[in-house]
């Protein structure tokens, strides 16, 4: 999540869309040793101020995997990304919350968060992490 001057990036990937290209996903990185708490304000901090939780889902997947699977609706997503500009008028936001270990494994540890996956739709709760 560095660069070549060894700056930690803020946003790895980002999706826009629409004639406004408003921001429809993007995954944010956070510094080593992050709490979900801290990382949760941080990806908050970007969302509407009406924006509330609709679910929050710590995931143990086959594989071992361990994620967070998180679900946020706010009405002014909904305008904002609402038909026909988008076509999500409820507004609902799908995030993951995850670390990759040493071996590139996905582990949730709610210490250390390292990134934040962000889109349109709620996350689906029987995909792997």
């Amino acid at each position: 999540m560095n660069n070549s001057e060894g700056d930690r990036d803020e946003f790895l990937t980002l999706q826009t869309a629409g004639p406004a290209h408003r921001v429809i996903g993007y995954q944010q990185s956070f510094a080593t040793g992050t709490s979900v708490a801290a990382a949760k304000t941080d990806v908050r901090a970007l969302l509407p101020k009406d924006t509330k939780t609709t679910a929050y889902l710590v995931q143990h997947d086959s594989t071992g995997a361990t994620c967070v699977f998180w679900d946020v609706r706010s009405a002014t997503l909904g305008r904002w990304l609402g038909s026909p500009k988008i076509g999500d008028s409820k507004g609902v936001i799908g995030i993951e919350l995850s670390t990759a270990d040493a071996n590139g494994n996905i582990v949730y540890t709610p210490a250390d968060v390292e990134a934040a996956s962000v889109g349109i739709a709620a996350v689906d709760h029987s995909i792997n992490c």
